[in-house]
């Protein structure tokens, strides 16, 4: 959804004014470049780099209130491309305090998701937990009932720690709706498929640095005591990883990365004499997100004055 956006709105502009986006739209390099060619201006939330009246698209992982509040002040034209499983964490989160409620967010620190659902609360009303040592350590204030919510591509298994421990507490409320990420649910049942039932030997993964999801399919290898390896693209291929000694190497990606992306990877393999095997075919991703039409339709209105 965030990338059809974003390409409609670069469509819809065609030059004829800047579109920038507050952070990267999604958390992958290749694909940042290939929109950053098509005009994509990315100004890493620095707001002087943005002309008044400007048009700003807001990336996949939502922004805090304050982002809103510049827009307006600065007259911007904004398309909105939060992930809508995170504008529903928003939104809970949001109730939740207006009902009195004390807010514990299972989170990374820093993280743009982190910042964009922790900037919705009163810091007196809410509470970052990344680890359940984190957890272990939280104190509720006396006389409020809390509520867990959490960032949406976390590691399921940890964040089942955290669900787990916090499910004893009469005081904690946990909704019922699963808050990761489909596709990052559906990519660790995978992955744990593959070291589980396939019994790989080295695990690849596919993904930008800075993308969270990505890392956390390599460290369930790590913890497995399997080798693994971390790639945007074929440039950082190593032939050296894949020794004698490694007899099945297993293959996945992170929510970010389109599929056009993986296919050089195995034209990698081929190359080096090592044929790919489709052992898993997968559940299929059916979540289909809305996009924000009103929105693109202002770009497109303000597109025709333009020219």
């Amino acid at each position: 959804m965030a990338l059809a956006g974003t390409r409609q709105a670069l469509e819809a502009s065609d030059g004829s004014f800047p579109v920038y986006t507050n952070r990267k739209v999604i958390n992958n390099d290749p694909t940042m470049a290939e929109l950053a060619d098509s005009g994509l201006i990315n100004v890493n939330n620095n707001w002087r780099k943005v002309p008044d009246g400007s048009v700003v698209i807001f990336s996949a992982h939502g922004v805090p209130p304050s982002f809103h509040e510049i827009a307006e002040q600065r007259h911007l034209l904004t398309v909105d491309l939060t992930c809508q499983l995170v504008t529903r964490v928003h939104h809970i989160a949001i109730e939740a305090e207006r009902e009195g409620k004390y807010i514990i967010y299972a989170g990374v620190s820093g993280h743009p998701e982190t910042v964009g659902v922790m900037g919705e609360i009163k810091p007196e009303n809410i509470t970052l937990v990344e680890t359940l040592d984190d957890a272990k350590r939280v104190i509720i204030p006396e006389g409020r009932v809390a509520m867990l919510l959490s960032q949406t591509t976390l590691s399921t298994a940890e964040l089942l720690e955290i669900f787990d421990f916090f499910s004893k507490n009469e005081r904690v409320e946990i909704p019922n709706r699963w808050d990761i990420c489909p596709t990052t649910d559906l990519n660790q049942k995978a992955v744990d498929e593959l070291i589980k039932s396939y019994g790989i030997d080295f695990l690849l993964v596919q993904g930008s640095p800075d993308s969270h999801n990505t890392e956390q399919l390599r460290r369930m290898a790590e913890k497995s005591g399997i080798p693994s390896a971390k790639i945007d693209t074929t440039d950082d291929m190593q032939r050296v990883w894949f020794t004698s000694g490694i007899r099945r190497v297993g293959f996945t990606s992170g929510a970010s990365v389109e599929d056009k992306l993986s296919e050089p990877v195995f034209e990698w393999f081929r190359r080096e004499g090592i044929e790919p095997i489709d052992l898993m075919e997968g559940e299929k991703r059916e979540k289909q997100f809305k996009l924000p039409e009103q929105d693109l339709q202002k770009l497109r209105e303000r597109a025709k004055v333009t020219i």
